[in-house]
């Protein structure tokens, strides 16, 4: 019973110190997080006042350049030449013939974008072009016919047909 009674005494001795280290450490883990969270907005703040700097740096930047300036820059930084172009200027002439499901087409686009009013011309060019291109590939009667029937929706949209 002597060794029960003493037993019991040492847990109770103990206990308060396990107690105060728990306690202790849960204060220890409190304090990282609180010191976690905090370096966190410290971050968000400073990533967001960045980005607000940047965002405003690029809005003068953008005010201050004109058209003009755009144009100049890309003739001198990206010149254009021609004879190492992917396709050397073509006509209708050294092209082989297109298809004539595909030249349908060609001339129904023609004449819808034709009566497109103000986008007209703009229209008609592109369509030549993609015509030239289409040319270059020679596509088979299958592919005009898919392309031919694409259309149907852009005519209704339109309302040319």
């Amino acid at each position: 019973m002597f060794k029960k009674l003493l037993l019991l005494t040492l847990l109770a001795a103990c206990s308060p110190s396990e107690t105060v280290q728990q306690t202790a450490a849960s204060a220890s883990k409190t304090a990282s997080e609180s010191t976690a969270t905090a370096t966190a907005i410290a971050n968000d703040i400073i990533a967001s006042a960045s980005q607000e700097d940047i965002l405003s740096a690029r809005k003068e930047a953008k005010n201050a350049v004109t058209a003009s300036d755009v144009t100049a820059a890309a003739q001198t930084q990206f010149p254009i030449d021609t004879a190492s172009a992917p396709f050397p200027a073509a006509s209708e002439a050294n092209l082989p013939p297109l298809n004539p499901i595909c030249e349908q087409y060609y001339h129904r686009a023609d004449a819808c974008f034709a009566k497109q009013g103000e986008d007209a011309d703009t229209l008609r060019a592109q369509n030549q072009e993609a015509r030239l291109e289409v040319m270059r590939e020679s596509p088979d009667e299958a592919a005009c016919q898919a392309l031919n029937r694409s259309f149907d929706a852009v005519a209704y949209q339109l309302r040319c047909e």
